[in-house]
């Protein structure tokens, strides 16, 4: 593991680790902290270990979790329940009842 991420990965509980969705040759994975007050989700292309990216945000009461940017994507992690309506209609897929990607 390289030296920065050890400490991004600090405090989640690995025993949480999910893959939610296989969608475009990416694999979406999903932690929690180990208080479970903070969800992460992480895309990797299956054909390139350099192809990562991730994020973590609060999980708390809104219905997105966490939104990731990258010059080549944009995904987030959503509430089960989430209205993703609006995100849909312009532009979003949801692949996964807790993953929209655009």
């Amino acid at each position: 593991m390289a030296g920065g991420e050890s400490g991004q990965l600090e405090g989640l509980d690995e025993q949480s680790v999910r893959l939610l969705a296989s969608n475009e040759g990416a694999k979406y994975f999903v932690v929690a902290s180990k208080d479970q007050q903070t969800a992460c989700l992480y895309k990797f292309k299956e054909d390139s270990a350099q192809h990562s990216a991730g994020g973590c945000g609060a999980a708390g009461g809104s219905d997105i979790i966490v939104e990731v940017k990258t010059p080549s994507s944009k995904m987030m992690l959503v509430r089960e329940d989430a209205d993703t309506a609006e995100l849909e209609g312009s532009g979003w897929t949801r692949i996964h009842e807790n993953i929209v990607v655009a």
